[in-house]
């Protein structure tokens, strides 16, 4: 594979890794993506709002990085992206061993955001810069 189509993805398999792609619900172009390898697995929900099959993509995940740019006020389905609150429905739906909130919105503030995640999955984190997670 010498490229990834990532306008309209499919799924593959590159060395040991499997790759699975989801169509995110976002005003541009954009995908969710699942990597699976040697047991483990990762999910990264990109900018997305509630999408068909979410959930599904990240049953199990070992690790979900979600776009947490909304407080739970902000959101609303024609939004953009998913509130803090959304990202922990979801991990705990998944059943996920492990959340990192990502691309927060400026001006919102992150320990709120957090908050809002955690009433629904204690374990989730903020993202921070340089960190490194092993899945």
């Amino acid at each position: 594979c010498d490229r990834l189509d990532f306008i309209e993805p499919q799924d593959r398999t590159i060395g040991e890794m499997r790759l699975s792609f989801l169509p995110a619900v976002h005003p541009v172009p954009g995908v969710c993506l699942r990597v699976e390898c040697d047991g483990r697995s990762f999910f990264y929900t990109g900018d997305t709002n509630q999408a068909p099959g979410l959930e599904l993509m990240a049953n199990g995940a070992n690790l979900i990085l979600a776009d947490a740019g909304l407080t739970n006020a902000q959101w609303n389905p024609a939004a953009p992206h998913l509130s803090a609150g959304l990202c922990g429905e979801l991990a705990r739906d998944a059943g996920a061993e492990a959340l990192i909130l990502t691309h927060l919105r400026p001006g919102n503030d992150p320990e709120t955001l957090l908050s809002q995640a955690q009433a629904a999955f204690p374990g989730a984190q903020l993202a921070k810069a340089g960190s490194r997670y092993v899945i």
